[in-house]
Order: structure tokens, then C-alpha cells, then sequence
């Protein structure tokens, strides 16, 4: 288990926090230093069992994780991270991949799906896609928030009001009212 943390993406503009897990410790060096030199902060661990602690005092916007490793595999730590971080993005990065597995992993959830021996532009090209839909997923959570609040801003005022304000549907049924309205 390793961590190495950096800051910025020369194409997102923003610094990222990524963990890496894959058992072969040449795929880990290679990626893990490419990853850090597009400016990703970057954790790397050997093990899904390694992962598992990482997840458990981190969270990571970005799970990149072998789908083959030894008591806890690929898929674990990736449900381990949506469990404890639904925002995050997961991949899978598999050497054994096959047609079924893909689906079986998108099924579970899993964001992107690569096959080693994989290019590296493709690998930047397939991160930055999830680190872009992992910002519209933030933006949708603060938009959602927003609506909340707006709606409960607005229900305290029509709730506090001394008038009558009853609202009704297109055929003119009572939907909701006020407390003066009662």
C-alpha cells in the first residue's frame, strides 16, 4: 500500500484523488506514475484487502481496481467504494475480460470497463470521461440541494403567512394549503 497525492489535471483543471488497485506491481508502477503525471493525485494498493482500509478512511473520486486479485477482488472493492461513497466513479481493469464480464460488471454498477494490455491515451481518455461524469454528479447532488432547500424556504413562508393560500390542480382540486387555510 502506497500513497502518493498530487495536484493538478492538465486537461480537467482539477485536482483528483484516484485509487489504483491491482496486484501486478509493474501495471500499479506504470499506470499509478502515469496517472501522477497528468496531474491526478494518485493511491496505489496491492491488494483488495489493502483497498478495503484505504476506502475505509478515504474517499476517492476515482476507484480504478483489477478485476482478478486474491481473497477480495475487483468487484468488491468497487462495491466497497459505492457503499461508502455513491459519488465516486469505479472501473474495472482487467487482463481476462470478456463480453459477459463486462456486462456483469456494468451491471453491478461499474462505471468503465478496460482490458489490459490497454493503451495509455486510452486509460487518460477513459479516467477524464469519469472524472467528467463525476463532476455532473456532484453538480446534480448541489442542484438537488438547492431545490430542497428552496422548497422548504418557501413552505416555511407559506406556512408562516396569517393569509388563506390553498393551491389547486388543473381540475381545480385542493393539492395543498396553509395552516390559516385550516
Amino acid at each position: 500500500m502506497k500513497q502518493k497525492n498530487n495536484s493538478q489535471s492538465s486537461n480537467i483543471n482539477k485536482p483528483y484523488s484516484i485509487l489504483l488497485v491491482d496486484d501486478d506491481p509493474q501495471i500499479v508502477h506504470v499506470i499509478g506514475k502515469n496517472l501522477e503525471n497528468k496531474g491526478y493525485g494518485v493511491t496505489t494498493a496491492d491488494s483488495g484487502e489493502s483497498a478495503f482500509e484505504l476506502l475505509n478512511k478515504t474517499p476517492f473520486d476515482l476507484v480504478i481496481a483489477d478485476l482478478v486479485m486474491g481473497q477480495i477482488d475487483g468487484i468488491q472493492v468497487l462495491e466497497k467504494a459505492k457503499e461508502l461513497y455513491p459519488e465516486s466513479m469505479v472501473m474495472i481493469l482487467t487482463g481476462l475480460g470478456d463480453l459477459e464480464s463486462a456486462i456483469d460488471a456494468l451491471r453491478l454498477g461499474v462505471d468503465d470497463y478496460l482490458l489490459k494490455p490497454l493503451l495509455l491515451e486510452e486509460l487518460h481518455f477513459r479516467v477524464e470521461d469519469c472524472l467528467k461524469k463525476f463532476e455532473d454528479k456532484k453538480k446534480i447532488k448541489q442542484d438537488q440541494e438547492k431545490i430542497r432547500s428552496s422548497r422548504e424556504y418557501a413552505q416555511n413562508i407559506i406556512d408562516s403567512s396569517l393569509d388563506m393560500i390553498v393551491s389547486t390542480d388543473n381540475e381545480r382540486k385542493i393539492v395543498e394549503f396553509n395552516r390559516a387555510a385550516e
